[in-house]
């Protein structure tokens, strides 16, 4: 396998999620964009971002064909007792994860330490700590879970 290329994501307000991607993970570099269907099942391609770091050369692509507006505190994977598979959750790897935090502070987005995750849906022993890589949960605007890991190289 080669490095992560892009994560697509089903979102139902690309608009919106352009914005939050851009100021909260740094997905500036605008791709793909264009005027969209007002029937969401007719938006097959995604509006795509991109990170400035070209060598990371991650994309996100906001795929605009969510239909509903579901809870963001929703966690499809886990129901009712019982934990299905599936992706729970993207990983990025950042420099300063101190600095996250502050950043995220500071914009007022919701975020969770590693020890938290309960409040993500996840118990404790369901969950593989990594104490040798620090790293917080956030949720998008759709309720898309991400890790951010402190770099350790």
């Amino acid at each position: 396998c080669r490095p992560m290329d892009h994560v697509g994501t089903r979102v139902n307000d690309p608009e919106g999620c352009f914005a939050w991607y851009a100021k909260t993970l740094g997905f500036t570099k605008e791709v793909m964009h264009y005027t969209l269907n007002p029937d969401p099942l007719k938006n097959g391609r995604p509006f795509i971002s991109r990170t400035e770091d070209e060598t990371a050369g991650i994309d996100i692509n906001l795929i605009p064909n969510g239909n509903i507006h579901g809870d963001v505190g929703y966690n499809h994977l886990i129901q009712q007792g019982k934990i299905y598979p599936g992706i729970l959750y993207v990983g990025y790897t950042v420099k300063n994860l101190d600095a996250c935090r502050h950043n995220f502070e500071k914009a007022g987005v919701e975020f969770w330490e590693e020890s938290e995750v309960s409040g993500l849906g996840l118990k404790e022993e369901e969950h593989v700590y990594n104490v040798e890589a620090p790293s917080i949960f956030l949720r998008d605007p759709h309720g898309s879970l991400f890790r951010l890991v402190e770099e350790t190289r």
